[in-house]
């Protein structure tokens, strides 16, 4: 059992200051996957000793997104070896935002981490982000400060996508928001509830729903293995 006692503390620290706190009792973190068996084991190897060092209880949650590498053959090795790990196989691929819409369908955390299995989005954060929710913060958009594997013309098509945007919408989106976000389990239900359009952009969906939400800047790494796999969110984070 692990002790809650860092959360307690916090919370009568931010009842001074008139803040709400999230009590965060588990954390579930979605990792969408396609055709990355070159970085799977990397990736379980970097993140599991970040999310045990959480006061908290947590699930890692593998969403396969219809890979045709060995990805599926790993992750079911993964949830043999860990009863931590849970794995969702889609048939075929479906998309990133469906693999991490479905990721948070079946959670069952207190507080829900969206990010891809490739490395890029940094598992060190994991702690800012839960601090975030300490704080009251129940949507957290992880804003890409910069990209060591993107090139100009990313950057420049990046920066013009949030420009454009921004122009024709009434909420304003934080460019180079990323696919790497959270949400508690407010924000969460109303994902599950409402967000079911066909044609999906659900890092700008997250930052309209209307809930506290705050940002935490972080350097995208270099790519551990696999491919990438989306236009859009190549372009735009």
């Amino acid at each position: 059992m692990r002790s809650f006692l860092g959360n307690a503390i916090m919370e009568k620290e931010n009842k001074k200051k008139g803040q709400v706190m999230n009590i965060i009792n588990k954390l579930s973190v979605v990792i969408s996957v396609y055709n990355e068996e070159a970085v799977l084991d990397k990736m379980y190897q970097a993140v599991v000793p970040v999310v045990e060092s959480l006061p908290c209880e947590y699930e890692l949650l593998f969403v396969n997104d219809g890979s045709k590498d060995a990805s599926p053959a790993i992750l079911d090795r993964l949830a043999m070896e860990s009863e931590k790990v849970k794995v969702i196989h889609f048939s075929r691929n479906y998309g990133h935002e469906a693999a991490m819409i479905a990721g948070i369908d079946y959670s069952t955390g207190d507080g829900v981490i969206c990010m891809d299995a490739d490395l890029q989005h940094p598992v060190e954060c994991i702690p800012q982000i839960l601090d975030a929710f300490h704080q009251g913060y129940e949507v957290v958009s992880m804003v890409r400060m910069s990209n060591k594997s993107a090139g100009l013309f990313k950057n420049i098509t990046s920066k013009l996508f949030y420009k454009i945007l921004n122009g024709i919408s009434q909420t304003h989106f934080e460019e180079n928001a990323s696919d790497f976000f959270a949400v508690t389990k407010r924000p969460a239900e109303v994902l599950r509830k409402h967000f079911r359009e066909s044609s999906r952009f659900l890092r700008a969906y997250v930052q309209s729903i209307g809930f506290r939400k705050t940002t935490i800047e972080y350097t995208a790494g270099e790519r551990a293995g696999g491919r990438a796999r989306r236009i859009l969110t190549e372009t735009t984070g």
